[in-house]
C-alpha cells in the first residue's frame, strides 16, 4: 500500500473561504495511494458501484451512499473494474469547521463542529463517523441540498458565502436526524467500546517496531488528538506508557517460561534498542531483564 497523500485545505479553498465543493468522477485503478486531509469531507455518491477504501478495510458503495470522512483518515474511493456502463460520480464538500462558527477556527476532529448552533439536539456522544444508504425522500433532499451549493459555490453571486453557510448548516443538521433515525445502523461506539477495540489493537500487534497513536486512530476511524484524549480518560494512562506497560508485562512472560536470550525477546517484544529496553525494563519491574529471570528461576 502506498503511503497516503496529504491534501492541504489551502490548496482547494479560494480567497481565504474553507469550503470547496466539486463533482468527482472516480477512476477504476487501485495504484492511485489513498489520500488523507486537514478538512472534513461529506462524500455523497451520486451514480454509479465502486468501493471506498478507508485505512485498510475495504467498503461497497452505489447511488444514496453518504460518509463523513474526518481529519487525518486515509481514504480513497474506485470505480469497480466490471461496471462500464455507469461512472463512479462523487459530490463532495470540504470544509473547516471555522466557516459555519470562527469560535471553531482551531477545531480538526467532527465532534467538535457540535459545539455550536443547534447540533447538539442530533449529535451522539462518541460516534467515530457517518456512513449512511439514503433512499427516497432522503436521498432526494440530500441531492437537491448539494445542487444548489454546487449552484452557489460555482457562479459565486453577491451573498453566496452565507447561502453555502446555511446549506452546509442545513446538511449536517439532515445527517444527525439520518443517523438518530436509521434504526439499521449499528449501535454507536461509547467511549469504552471504542477504547476496547484499540486495545484489543494493541494486544495483537505490540510487537510491531513501528506501531504508533496514528495507525490506531486510523483503525477507530478517530483523529488522533481525540483518540488520545479519550485514552487517557479511560485507561488512566497516556498510549506510550500503556504499550510500554503491555510490552514489558510480556517480557517478563516470556523471562520466565522461555529459555530465550534477553536482545531475542526484546526483540519479540517490540523495542530496538537494548539500552533503552535495559532501562525501561528496570524502571517497570524493579530489576534488570538478567536479574528478573534470576530471580523467577529461584523461586524468590
Amino acid at each position: 500500500m502506498y503511503k497516503p497523500m496529504i491534501t492541504k485545505g489551502e490548496s482547494l479553498f479560494n480567497d481565504g473561504i474553507p469550503v470547496y465543493l466539486n463533482i468527482s468522477k472516480e477512476m477504476n485503478t487501485r495504484n492511485c495511494p489513498l489520500h488523507k486531509h486537514d478538512f472534513i469531507e461529506i462524500a455523497y455518491v451520486y451514480s454509479g458501484t465502486g468501493v471506498h477504501l478507508i485505512g485498510d478495510r475495504e467498503y461497497p458503495v452505489s447511488k444514496g451512499k453518504l460518509c463523513i470522512i474526518n481529519y487525518g483518515i486515509p481514504h480513497l474511493f474506485i470505480r469497480n473494474n466490471d461496471n462500464i456502463t455507469s461512472d463512479l460520480i462523487v459530490y463532495n464538500c470540504v470544509f473547516k469547521p471555522e466557516f459555519i462558527d470562527y469560535s471553531l477556527l482551531n477545531s480538526t476532529d467532527f465532534k467538535d463542529i457540535t459545539g455550536c448552533l443547534l447540533f447538539n439536539a442530533f449529535f451522539v456522544e462518541n460516534n467515530p463517523g457517518v456512513n449512511l444508504t439514503l433512499e427516497g425522500v432522503n436521498q432526494s433532499e440530500i441531492e437537491n441540498i448539494y445542487k444548489k451549493m454546487q449552484i452557489e459555490y460555482f457562479a459565486k453571486q453577491k451573498g453566496y458565502v452565507n447561502i453555502l453557510r446555511s446549506c452546509l448548516i442545513e446538511l449536517l443538521t439532515k445527517i444527525f436526524r439520518l443517523v438518530e433515525d436509521n434504526k439499521n445502523q449499528k449501535p454507536l461506539n461509547n467511549k469504552q467500546h471504542i477504547i476496547k477495540l484499540a486495545l484489543d489493537f494493541l494486544m495483537a500487534n505490540y510487537s510491531s517496531h513501528n506501531l504508533g497513536m496514528e495507525e490506531i486512530a486510523m483503525k477507530t476511524f478517530l483523529s488522533r488528538s481525540y483518540l488520545s484524549k479519550l485514552f487517557k480518560e479511560v485507561t488512566g494512562q497516556n498510549f506510550s506508557e500503556y504499550l510500554q506497560n503491555l510490552r514489558i508485562s510480556h517480557a517478563c512472560k516470556l523471562l520466565e517460561t522461555t529459555n530465550k536470550k534477553v536482545t531475542e525477546i526484546m526483540l519479540d517484544v517490540g523495542f530496538k534498542d537494548t539500552k533503552h529496553f535495559n532501562s525501561l525494563f528496570k524502571k517497570i519491574a524493579g530489576k534488570t531483564p538478567t536479574g528478573y529471570r534470576k530471580l523467577y528461576k529461584n523461586g524468590v
